[in-house]
């Protein structure tokens, strides 16, 4: 899919206003729906991680830059839904492991991709070690470094 597609249809934007409209309603349901929240935050870190890097490709990016895009791409969508939240962002919360799952999930991403394994699978495996590596990171309050 092109941005090109992507900016002139309004299905979309539909979907996502729709996203909007329900996490609105729904944002005071309490622990469960943060929950929900927090998994489906996984899952498209490594979504966006995998279309981040993929866009890049088609452009011509090299591997490095090609990354950063991925990481990027993943985490900045986060950032504004927890601004529009009014929540402190995961990304900018010390020591959480948040763009750093999604910089590991991409350097597989890239190391199986220079060896040429199935593009499917590649994506699969990505997607599955980003949001594994989100989900431990948090139930085993595990954090970086302080420097």
């Amino acid at each position: 899919m092109s941005c090109d597609t992507v900016l002139q249809d309004l299905l979309y934007l539909f979907l996502v206003l729709g996203a909007v409209a329900i996490v609105f309603l729904l944002r005071r349901r309490g622990n469960k729906f943060s929950r929900t929240l927090f998994y489906t935050d996984a899952i498209g870190l490594g979504m966006f991680t995998i279309g981040g890097i993929e866009g890049s490709f088609e452009h011509g990016v090299n591997l490095g830059f090609s990354i950063l895009m991925g990481v990027m791409s993943a985490t900045f969508g986060g950032l504004i839904a927890d601004i529009i939240s009014n929540r402190v962002p995961a990304l900018l919360k010390r020591g959480e492991l948040y763009a750093t799952v999604c910089a590991i999930g991409g350097i597989v991403y890239v190391v199986l991709y220079k060896f040429n394994l199935d593009r499917n699978l590649n994506i699969f495996i990505c997607v599955v070690l980003v949001v594994a590596l989100r989900i431990l990171s948090k139930r085993n309050r595990l954090f970086l470094p302080e420097i």
